[in-house]
């Protein structure tokens, strides 16, 4: 693993203390794969290779007409609370212009 959080809406596990626990984990692996496990099942609910996610991000971002090209590397998620979604963060690597 090189990367691993929590998101989703928390929720008060422990008896009315301020501990609080999202139920899904997220992690990224050096080879570029991601995976959504949830926390309490210890279930994985998706898991995406390197090659598909990295293919799938890029087709997105050529049809948003961004035109960043093509997606190399992932390098983390963020929880958007408000609207109960979770974002991936990726990269790509600039080409030098000949």
């Amino acid at each position: 693993l090189r990367n691993i959080g929590f998101f989703g809406p928390a929720t008060n596990t422990n008896c009315g203390n301020k501990h609080v626990v999202p139920p899904g984990i997220w992690c990224l692996t050096g080879n570029e794969t991601m995976s959504i496990w949830h926390w309490d099942a210890a279930q994985r609910m998706c898991s995406y290779s390197g090659t598909d996610i990295r293919t799938n991000l890029t087709t997105i971002s050529n049809n948003e007409s961004s035109g960043f090209g093509s997606i190399d590397y992932l390098v983390g998620c963020h929880w958007f609370e408000e609207q109960q979604q979770l974002a991936l963060v990726a990269g790509f690597k600039k080409k030098k212009k000949k």
